[in-house]
């Protein structure tokens, strides 16, 4: 029986006697066609690991379980994973009943080093959405090669905007390591609760370090991102005069302000500081 219909979904929160939890950002889906478009183009093979975050009912881990080896499914919700041992062959399923924002990635990867690729596939709560992707592409594991996530649709189009100014550490990461890109758009009258908004489900692809950036340069970014109002000098970990100095030779103004520099610029006069 297909999950992700709303007959069964239904049928499944009836007979567990359970419902939504607005906390947890559960909104469950109930068009297979959007499970389908999701799944066709994750080009998955026998040596790749699946990681599943948020998969509550298990409508999209049904399908990841037709065309995959291994799921790992991330659930912080203990009544959900009860229904996936109930619904889903185990054969294939390991379920980790855990806040995946505290779940160590690579050990997770370690574990199954047998994989030598691994895809990260989610429909993720709209309120941490940016925590769990900069989670997962800072660990900069090289394993994981995709990350296919249902989010909310204003805050898919940012991500995959083509943006001259540095907007926020999430959007230099991908910026950096992703090339991004839609896959399909998903209303929301194909959820259960319909939630407020229309979501977008993108694609990124993590296969560059495009600026080569090291980890001095996130570091010092996030201390820059955190005071954006302020002049960077006056964030920036070093003497003033010494980095007034480096700007009159660089031709950069004083004033200027995290969100007026591009990434290559910041690079630029990170390199030239360093010096």
């Amino acid at each position: 029986m297909i999950i992700a219909t709303k007959k069964e979904t239904f049928r499944i929160l009836k007979e567990n006697n359970l419902i939504a939890k607005k906390g947890y950002g559960q909104n469950f889906l109930i068009n297979y066609d959007t499970i389908k478009k999701i799944t066709s183009g994750l080009n998955i093979k026998g040596e790749t690991l699946v990681i599943e975050i948020g998969p509550g009912l298990g409508a999209l881990t049904q399908e990841l379980l037709n065309i995959s080896n291994k799921v790992i499914a991330i659930e912080i919700d203990k009544n959900m994973v009860e229904v996936l041992k109930q619904n889903l062959d185990m054969n294939k399923l390991e379920i980790i009943n855990e806040d995946f924002l505290k779940v160590d990635l690579n050990k997770l990867i370690d574990d199954n080093k047998e994989y030598r690729e691994v895809i990260i596939v989610s429909n993720l709560p709209y309120y941490i959405t940016s925590d769990i992707l900069e989670k997962i592409i800072s660990t900069g594991n090289e394993k994981i090669t995709k990350i296919v996530a249902m989010m909310q649709k204003e805050v898919g189009k940012k991500f995959i905007k083509k943006e001259d100014k540095i907007e926020s550490f999430l959007k230099v990461l991908i910026d950096n390591y992703c090339d991004a890109k839609v896959i399909t758009h998903v209303s929301k009258n194909d959820f259960e609760p319909r939630p407020n908004v229309d979501s977008i489900v993108l694609e990124f692809n993590l296969v560059k370090d495009l600026y080569n950036l090291d980890m001095s340069y996130f570091d010092i970014l996030k201390d820059c991102l955190k005071n954006r109002r302020k002049s960077i000098i006056n964030t920036l970990p070093y003497d003033k005069e010494y980095v007034l100095e480096k700007f009159v030779k660089m031709d950069v103004k004083p004033t200027v302000r995290i969100e007026e520099l591009t990434i290559l610029e910041f690079k630029n006069i990170l390199e030239e500081l360093s010096k």
